[in-house]
């Protein structure tokens, strides 16, 4: 019974791979038409054809005819891995799109391969030259809550909190996968925390120097007069001035200039951190806030934002390069975090909100789409 329940995951997790891959506007990312069939207690899969394949792909298909068709992925669950360049230029773009982790894999004879998909991922070249996708049902990360039933090496250890609450349970099979909606909401609400994060740093970056002016003013204040002003603010230098005057003088009007344009620095913060993510930026105190934004939030990008997930990080069939141990780790604990997140805020969210009915599901297809979009 446990082999149906794995069989009808590993189906909708494909489907939901390849709309996602069908929605990229990307061109050189081709999937097959792909249709789940559920008729009187059983689910049947209709796809399209790989040009010039058909006869190769069709039932009685022997493997090691199927091995020499794919050019990139693995067809035995990562034990032998192959790359290709053609795959490598299409996926790197569409990897960024669907916020996948590029990460680098053993094959079984020890070269590192770079990946950029799940490793269950397949690559096929037709005879039109186009190059296809198939078995994309690891595309986002599993839900880490169920698989208590996983390999001890590979057995997530989530936090006391959700251990409370019974996970990560022992499920009746080991392909459960969160949404791509799932994905697309928890990295936006991280992003804002990160452009959060980054003005309050730049701000006490800059309060911090102009404390520093300050204390420079009232040490030049001890040691010198200063220039005087008359009653139109001209400045009056005599025989006796100093350039520690003029240096007082033109500190001093920053600072007037900067309380003046406070109100307008605040509003315009945030677009600036937005342009500086996706641009870069010049401006070295701004520059020095995403840094520790970045480590705050812990992402993969250095002085910027950046939140991808590697959907292989809890396979123990997969071996990783050696380069990869950092990485693996904070691979698994992102994901913990989005599966935490799902279960400590986005479920108890749609409950709230149809208590206040704020979201008034008619029926039940209503309610799982709701539950779909959240």
């Amino acid at each position: 019974m446990s082999t149906v329940f794995a069989l009808n995951s590993f189906q909708s997790c494909d489907l939901n791979g390849v709309r996602a891959y069908s929605t990229l506007d990307q061109s050189g990312v081709c999937t097959l038409g792909t249709a789940l069939v559920d008729y009187r207690g059983y689910r049947v899969t209709a796809q399209t054809i790989i040009p010039g394949k058909l006869s190769v792909l069709s039932a009685g298909i022997l493997e090691k005819e199927q091995d020499q068709l794919i050019v990139y992925g693995s067809n035995d669950f990562g034990k032998s891995v192959v790359a290709d360049k053609r795959y490598a230029e299409i996926l790197g773009k569409s990897a960024k799109a669907l916020r996948i982790r590029p990460h680098k894999v053993l094959d079984k004879s020890g070269s590192v391969v770079n990946l950029l998909s799940s490793v269950d991922c397949k690559g096929i070249v037709g005879n039109d030259n186009r190059t296809y996708l198939l078995d994309l049902l690891n595309t986002f990360p599993p839900d880490v809550n169920y698989l208590g039933g996983a390999p001890a090496p590979v057995r997530p250890v989530l936090s006391e909190t959700m251990r409370k609450l019974g996970y990560p349970y022992v499920h009746r099979h080991l392909l459960p996968s969160v949404r791509q909606e799932l994905v697309d909401f928890f990295c936006n609400l991280r992003q804002e925390e990160f452009v959060r994060k980054a003005a309050e740093e730049f701000h006490k970056i800059r309060t911090t120097s102009t404390d520093a002016e300050k204390e420079l003013v009232k040490s030049d204040e001890r040691e010198d007069k200063g220039p005087n002003i008359d009653v139109n603010g001209v400045l009056l230098l005599d025989s006796d001035s100093s350039g520690k005057s003029i240096q007082q003088f033109m500190i001093q009007e920053k600072n007037f200039a900067n309380s003046q344009h406070s109100g307008a620095v605040g509003t315009t913060l945030v677009s600036k951190i937005r342009k500086a993510m996706t641009e870069g930026t010049d401006d070295l105190d701004l520059k020095e806030a995403m840094k520790r934004a970045a480590q705050s939030i812990k992402t993969f990008k250095h002085g910027s934002f950046e939140i991808l997930f590697n959907s292989d990080a809890f396979k123990s069939t997969v071996t990783f390069a050696k380069e990869e141990e950092e990485n693996l780790k904070r691979d698994r604990e992102l994901i913990q975090e989005i599966c935490e997140f799902l279960v400590l805020e986005q479920i108890p969210a749609v409950i709230d909100d149809c208590v206040n009915f704020a979201l008034i599901p008619q029926d039940g297809r209503a309610l799982v789409e709701i539950l779909h979009q959240r």
